[in-house]
């Protein structure tokens, strides 16, 4: 019966908001403890009575994946990440995969938010940047690569990624011919995905 949403305000900051769904009457807002919360992209995931979101736009740093009770609008915890968090997670099984951009991708324990695996480019020469969602069957995590517009030299590769779920070893990686930002979908053994060049800024 409610909706959770979030706006972004002028002074750099974000509101999350639970509404009632026939009324639209606020219930309550989350600003952060200290009325940090960036502005957010991810959609919140919400799983026995809590959701799961990430803060962060396209150049933010050092932002949070971010665990709220659903019903009361307090927060559980907060993980940091060296990356934005813009990235819609899964959670499952009592874990939480979010991507944090040129960070890589994080298994978290969806009951306290400690990290339970880690995945970066490691040898690749290549960037990797997660910002699409993700899609947990069975225990494959199904996700893709965008690109940062912001590195000269190296925009970052284009790919989607199977990996085991369990351990966030990679199983296959598949090139993409552009960005994608999109989240995958498994349908007759087939994974669909979408995939642009759209830049918001032209």
């Amino acid at each position: 019966d409610s909706v959770y949403a979030a706006y972004y305000r002028t002074n750099g900051y974000s509101t999350l908001v639970r509404l009632d769904r026939q009324t639209l009457t606020p219930k309550w807002e989350f600003l952060g403890k200290d009325d940090d919360l960036r502005q957010m992209i991810s959609t919140p995931c919400i799983a026995e009575g809590r959701l799961y979101f990430g803060e962060g736009f396209h150049e933010d740093k050092n932002c949070h994946v971010f665990c709220v009770d659903a019903e009361k609008g307090e927060e559980v915890w907060r993980f940091r990440t060296a990356g934005q968090t813009e990235s819609s997670p899964a959670v499952v099984n009592g874990k939480v995969y979010i991507g944090a951009g040129n960070d890589g991708i994080y298994c978290l324990d969806a009951k306290d938010g400690k990290e339970i695996w880690h995945f970066q480019r490691g040898a690749n020469p290549h960037i990797l940047r997660f910002g699409g969602g993700m899609l947990l069957v069975g225990n494959r995590l199904y996700c893709a690569t965008g690109v940062d517009r912001n590195e000269k030299d190296d925009k970052g590769e284009t790919a989607v990624f199977c990996l085991d779920a369990s351990t966030g070893k990679e199983i296959w990686r598949t090139p993409a011919p552009y960005p994608v930002w999109s989240t995958p979908i498994l349908k007759d053994g087939k994974l669909f995905i979408t995939s642009g060049n759209g830049d918001v800024y032209e």
